[in-house]
């Protein structure tokens, strides 16, 4: 039996499944094949209409200007990667070549922190480490830009908005900073600035 938090997440997504298929040219839209694997369907998400989309990324905007536009960093309904955080880390995992289960090899444990904005539109875009920049950082970014088609948007009101996200992510290299393993994620928000 699914739990009430699974059940609404999917209800969300069956919600913005709907209202971005009310104008297939403007929202980009997954298909989902027998497989239960989300691959975005290039008509679909329409990379000719749109030339700003790059075609290694399909559902990543490398250079979006938000003047006039308001980014919400709080909101009624955050944007979520997918309906389970557990898929979107074996997504990720899967793009990086890892290995399913973590290897018994020890490893080193450390985290990169990044911030990006999610659109009301179901893009990603912005995305920039946070920490300081180590060797492997870019893998794990490339990995969150070929997976950008996962997430749902923020919600206000019932209706998608522009959201920065910030998230860390945790994982294990070896001493020559290989990827061992990807081992969880979690969101945090910048701190309120004091009166």
């Amino acid at each position: 039996m699914k739990s009430i938090k699974e059940m609404l997440f999917m209800i969300l997504a069956l919600f913005t499944s709907y209202i971005f298929a009310q104008d297939r040219h403007i929202y980009p839209t997954v298909t989902v094949p027998a497989d239960g694997n989300r691959i975005p369907s290039v008509d679909s998400i329409g990379i000719e209409r749109n030339p700003w989309v790059d075609t290694e990324y399909p559902c990543y905007v490398t250079n979006m200007d938000f003047k006039g536009f308001v980014v919400f960093d709080g909101i009624d309904v955050e944007p979520i990667p997918g309906l389970h955080q557990k898929v979107y880390l074996k997504k990720l995992s899967d793009t990086l070549g890892l290995h399913e289960k973590r290897p018994m090899e020890v490893g080193i444990s450390d985290s990169l922190s990044v911030e990006f904005i999610v659109t009301k539109n179901r893009l990603l875009t912005d995305l920039k480490p946070v920490s300081p920049k180590k060797p492997e950082h870019e893998l794990i970014i490339r990995a969150i830009k070929q997976n950008a088609c996962d997430w749902l948007p923020a919600l206000s009101s019932g209706r998608p908005v522009h959201f920065r996200r910030r998230m860390t992510f945790h994982y294990t290299v070896d001493n020559q900073r290989n990827i061992l393993s990807l081992d969880s994620f979690n969101f945090y928000y910048k701190p309120s600035k004091s009166p």
